[in-house]
């Protein structure tokens, strides 16, 4: 037997209210990580992946926060230091990850010290701007969550990394600027 129309719509709202729930999930999942024992959170659709320390290659004439640039596999990426870009006292210890973060102009790496957790963290659970003096610009901070007992600084990763790239291309500019500039005296 054929559903009613009045039914085959229910079925329909049914369907489309789990659809738009799952995507909603999956705009609001963040992984949690660690600066200096501080928990930070970014969203999961702006991290690519998450590798090990490695090697970076320190560029000269560059910004403290800056740390370098990596090859991962046969791409160069910049990679800066979240804690120095933040203000936060350096590490000690060699060890920690790299999120590799999508902006809109590319790809780029950010050093954290742990991953804790995946997790999906609901609007109303976050305060926007609390009204906290940061050093975190406020078009790159979310707001902070509430998850149990545990606070937790949202960033926009993809607007860190994002600025980390405009800033390599600014400095490319200026540095074919100064070359030009040479060339023509």
């Amino acid at each position: 037997m054929e559903p009613t129309k009045k039914e085959f719509q229910a079925e329909t709202d049914v369907y489309h209210d789990e659809e738009r729930s799952a995507e909603e999930a999956v705009r609001s999942r963040y992984i949690v990580f660690t600066l200096d024992g501080e928990l930070y959170g970014a969203l999961l659709l702006q991290i690519r992946e998450v590798i090990k320390m490695t090697q970076i290659k320190p560029v000269p004439h560059t910004d403290a926060w800056l740390k370098g640039v990596i090859n991962l596999r046969g791409r160069i990426l910049s990679v800066m230091d979240l804690r120095t870009k933040f203000g936060i006292r350096p590490r000690t210890e060699g060890s920690g990850l790299i999120l590799i973060a999508e902006a809109e102009n590319g790809f780029a790496g950010a050093t954290v010290d742990t991953i804790e957790f995946v997790r999906e963290i609901p609007d109303a659970d976050i305060e926007p701007h609390p009204g906290i003096d940061t050093r975190i610009p406020l078009e790159q901070f979310i707001g902070i969550a509430k998850v149990g007992e545990k606070l937790i600084h949202l960033l926009d990763i993809a607007k860190i990394v994002g600025d980390l790239r405009n800033q390599k291309q600014h400095q490319n500019n200026e540095m074919k600027i100064e070359s030009h500039l040479k060339e023509s005296a």
